[in-house]
């Protein structure tokens, strides 16, 4: 379902489309790894004996989910533990919590979309927070990384 396309001088392929989420990807690669990312959403890994798991968590479909929102708000509570708050000059609004909420824009330099929060938590308190990035089939670590002091 490739299509080549000759585009200012280079070939380019264009945009695989899933159509059940009205979403675009450059690859099959890049659709699969959306799609395994999807099944990993949410759910609670066990590391070690230590009551220590992890979670990959996003709210980009911006659907209220009472878990995901609980969680995610947690993570904003980290984050601020961590990092003094900044606001866009643009809108007012929190750059973290755009971030965490993978808040989506129609600007491109506000859209925040596609981010993931990475947290590591002990008996469901949140102890680490990372967010991530895909681009294509890379992965990129975006600072702020932060670690609970509360804990």
């Amino acid at each position: 379902m490739k299509n080549q396309d000759i585009v200012g001088g280079k070939q380019m392929s264009w945009f695989l489309r899933d159509l059940e989420r009205n979403k675009w990807f450059c690859t099959e690669k890049c659709k699969g790894i959306y799609a395994r990312l999807g099944e990993l959403l949410g759910k609670t890994f066990m590391v070690g004996d230590n009551n220590l798991s992890w979670a990959i968590l996003n709210n980009e479909e911006n659907v209220i989910n009472v878990n995901t929102t609980t969680k995610l708000n947690e993570v904003l509570s980290v984050m601020h533990e961590c990092f003094q708050s900044v606001k866009e000059p643009w809108n007012g609004k929190d750059v973290a919590e755009n971030v965490i909420f993978s808040r989506p824009s129609k600007v491109k330099r506000l859209d925040y979309r596609g981010f993931y929060v990475v947290i590591l938590e002990k008996t469901a308190e949140v102890l680490t927070v990372a967010t991530i990035r895909i681009f294509g089939d890379k992965v990129a670590g975006v600072p702020p990384y932060c670690y609970a002091i509360s804990v």
